[in-house]
């Protein structure tokens, strides 16, 4: 049960999502791109999964390489706590689960400096 609210609140707010997109066309803009006009590591995150809900992978990964690298990783870390869930098992996160999550803020903060530069314009999000 404790992962299931938060999962029925994520899905619910991402159908109302998809809808108000669907219907307007609009998404919502990125508040720090609009302030200071960098992008920042989550910069097309939208584009990215409506592109995934399209099956157009290489435009999901060209919206925003580093989370699309990152969906299987908390993919599976998901399927655990689901698993050790249904087993009435109370999971408890192990020590290189903590240093994974380490390495991916500080890789999504890395992401986030590097995008912004003229020379990595690659990694900036696709209009």
């Amino acid at each position: 049960m404790r992962l299931a609210r938060p999962a029925a609140f994520l899905f619910f707010i991402v159908i109302l999502y998809i809808a108000v997109h669907h219907l307007t066309g609009y998404g919502l803009p990125c508040l720090f791109h609009l302030i200071t006009g960098l992008y920042c590591p989550g910069c097309g995150t939208g584009r990215m999964f409506f592109a995934i809900l399209r099956l157009d992978f290489s435009s999901a990964f060209r919206a925003n390489p580093y989370v699309f690298i990152l969906i299987p990783i908390f993919s599976i870390y998901y399927i655990a706590e689901i698993r050790a869930y249904l087993k009435g098992q109370s999971r408890k996160a192990s020590r290189s689960e903590y240093i994974s999550l380490f390495f991916i803020l500080a890789g999504l903060i890395i992401f986030g400096v590097l995008r912004n530069i003229p020379y990595f314009s690659f990694l900036a999000p696709s209009t």
